[in-house]
């Protein structure tokens, strides 16, 4: 069991917390913009 927690803790972001706080900036910032162009796209297929 405590081999496994090992390999979970050190799997993925588990190295760098500040990796993974970036990245998820990241994402947030890009999904907004993809927001702001989805509205775009269907505001001009209704009109």
């Amino acid at each position: 069991m405590i081999n496994f927690l090992k390999k979970i803790k050190t799997f993925g972001f588990g190295k760098n917390p500040v990796s993974h706080w970036f990245w998820q900036r990241i994402t947030a910032v890009l999904m907004i913009v993809i927001f702001c162009w989805l509205i775009f796209v269907f505001q001009n297929l209704l009109n």
